[in-house]
């Protein structure tokens, strides 16, 4: 660990399988990417946000230095970092406050969803099954054992939020074949026939949300999106913070005409990619740049944290395996 700033470090944690995406740089040069992580920089001012860094890798212990006080934890893909997330909770002291507590980005699976929102009424949730490939019809083995029907909705561990596939029918699972499939863990989605194209993007830091709604699908439409109401996102994610506590989270919803249903959530908040250039990514930078100045104030103000030092052992333990 280096830096100026004793007191506070940000954690990231190799993912389980130890292995990092790659792609080619401006200048032809491999870049290496640390999947699912969320990037605090863009929320903060460069010349007051002085961090220290603690990294995690399997197989290797993980102790905080005693001089950390606090600590943000980056890790937001409880799917491909669940040892990263498990040695972080595990190594932290009554004294240690936590932004993202370890435990609540756990409950962010999304197969745990349903025990995590049940109390959240007017919110339908989906049912979903994680499942790891080991093989190349592990797809359809886990559809065969799931109960599901077509459509489903299949995503791959610390995806970006706005990447996952549909799968209308047999002849669809050739096309995940072709996918870096292998000793992955995938969600698996009921889907609905008729999904609704509009989405709203809830942005919550602390207790402020910042709302956006969404065209999830490119074909160029004239269809309008659906009223809502002006208090919609803040009851919404009023009750939502009730159900997961997490302190920088992003909450997707669906808007179909019979209410809400969930779409996606995660730790942090969704970085927009400027070669996409999607309206999820221009959703994406203006829900962003709204709540910067409020993530700021918040990563310095640790006592505003909503796991100040001792409080984490209250979460609940809601899927096997979660961190203890």
């Amino acid at each position: 660990m280096s830096g100026s700033h004793p007191s506070g470090a940000l954690f990231r944690a190799i993912p389980d399988t130890r292995r990092l995406d790659a792609s080619i740089g401006p200048g032809g040069t491999p870049v290496l990417h640390l999947p699912g992580h969320w990037n605090p920089i863009p929320l903060t001012d460069r010349r007051s946000a002085r961090w220290d860094e603690i990294w995690f890798c399997p197989g290797q212990d993980l102790t905080l230095p005693a001089g950390v006080r606090r600590v943000v934890n980056l890790c937001a893909a409880p799917d491909a970092c669940e040892l990263g997330l498990a040695a972080l909770e595990k190594s932290l002291r009554p004294d240690t406050g936590i932004l993202n507590h370890p435990r609540a980005v756990t409950m962010t699976r999304r197969d745990a969803a349903e025990i995590v929102f049940r109390p959240l009424q007017g919110l339908r949730v989906p049912p979903a099954l994680r499942f790891v490939t080991a093989s190349a019809d592990a797809f359809e083995l886990a559809f065969a054992t799931s109960g599901f029907s077509y459509p489903v909705r299949l995503t791959p561990e610390a995806a970006h939020p706005d990447d996952s596939m549909r799968i209308k029918a047999p002849s669809d699972w050739a096309t995940l074949r072709r996918q870096p499939w292998a000793r992955r863990a995938w969600v698996m989605e009921q889907a609905d026939a008729s999904e609704v194209r509009w989405r709203m993007m809830l942005g919550i830091v602390g207790r402020t949300v910042r709302a956006e709604v969404f065209d999830a699908d490119p074909t160029p439409t004239s269809v309008l999106p659906p009223p809502v109401a002006p208090d919609f996102a803040q009851r919404l994610s009023a009750l939502a913070c009730a159900c997961l506590p997490l302190d920088i989270w992003t909450l997707i919803v669906r808007l179909e005409p019979g209410g809400p249903v969930l779409d996606r959530v995660f730790a942090g908040l969704p970085e927009p990619r400027p070669k996409e250039g999607s309206d999820f990514d221009r959703a994406a930078g203006r829900v962003a740049e709204a709540l910067k100045p409020t993530a700021s104030a918040l990563l310095a103000d640790s006592a505003s944290w909503r796991m100040p030092p001792g409080l984490g052992a209250r979460l609940p333990d809601v899927i096997p395996g979660a961190p203890t």
